[in-house]
């Protein structure tokens, strides 16, 4: 079926007047062509999006960025996964980010949101999303998501990218490097390189190399090189080399284990001149961190 030519589609696109990346020279107004932008600009720098827009973090929203929308025919439009293909079109409005939203209500187009539309998984269910993302998931679910993301499930297993952010009331959660995962009363929590894992009772917090890892009643807290390692009651508190360990006692009286390496022979001195008051306070710094 070919498409009908009275048919009129909608997209926008956003750049950064003078910067190299972004500013594709879109005209005022009147008729652009692809080909003359691809001319003027880095092709893959210029995402356009089709409404309802469901990737906000491609448009610019900070003072100074500006939107382009674009009035296409049919025959000219392609659209796949919420980004448009286009051959020519007609631009409507080309100024200020919030003066563009106001036009958009005016026409009665969906009005863009910086804020990603939240994908849900329902009770007993898993989800994916991709990046810059939010996903949620309900009672018993897995979710995962891509970097620069949000992952939160109710109960069940929340999965997020570099630098996400992963939550679980109860279960498993896992952010990648750079990420935060904070689990309350859950089994495992898991932050890549340079990130912070927390854990409730009776569960496992790991972080990677120069992270922090908490757990609670009955846990243990490992984390990498020259990370710190809290283990609360009863938990058992390892790091690598160069790290601190601190280890709380159990409901019974017991010591946990704390253990932590020594990176370079010199520090040895003042480690063990310091290390009795540097547990009060790294131990409050770590709960205020977390909390």
């Amino acid at each position: 079926m070919q498409p009908d030519a009275t048919e009129k589609h909608f997209a926008v696109v956003s750049y950064m007047p003078g910067h190299e990346y972004s500013d594709a020279h879109w005209p005022e107004s009147g008729m652009a062509t692809r080909e003359a932008l691809d001319r003027l600009t880095k092709p893959h720098h210029a995402t356009v999006l089709a409404f309802p827009v469901r990737r906000g973090g491609h448009l610019h929203w900070q003072a100074g960025g500006r939107w382009v929308v674009f009035e296409i025919a049919a025959a000219d439009y392609r659209e796949q996964g919420g980004l448009v293909d286009f051959s020519r079109g007609d631009v409507i409005f080309h100024g200020d980010a919030r003066e563009a939203r106001e036009y958009l209500r005016r026409r009665g187009l969906p009005v863009p949101s910086a804020l990603p539309t939240p994908v849900i998984a329902e009770d007993w269910g898993s989800a994916e999303a991709g990046d810059n993302s939010v996903i949620l998931g309900a009672s018993e679910s897995h979710v995962r998501a891509g970097e620069f993301s949000l992952a939160y499930a109710v109960d069940g297993i929340a999965e997020a990218g570099r630098y996400g952010y992963a939550f679980c009331g109860i279960g498993d959660v896992k952010a990648g490097e750079w990420g935060v995962a904070v689990t309350r009363w859950g089994t495992r929590a898991t932050a890549g390189d340079h990130g912070l894992a927390r854990c409730d009772e009776f569960g496992t917090a790991t972080a990677g190399r120069l992270g922090i890892a908490v757990a609670d009643t009955g846990g243990a807290a490992i984390v990498g090189e020259l990370g710190v390692a809290v283990g609360f009651m009863g938990g058992s508190a390892l790091t690598g080399e160069g790290g601190i360990a601190l280890a709380c006692e159990d409901m019974g009286g017991m010591t946990g284990l704390a253990r932590a390496g020594i990176r370079c022979p010199r520090w040895r001195t003042a480690f063990r001149r310091q290390h009795e008051a540097a547990h009060a306070r790294l131990l409050d710094r770590v709960i205020d961190l977390v909390e």
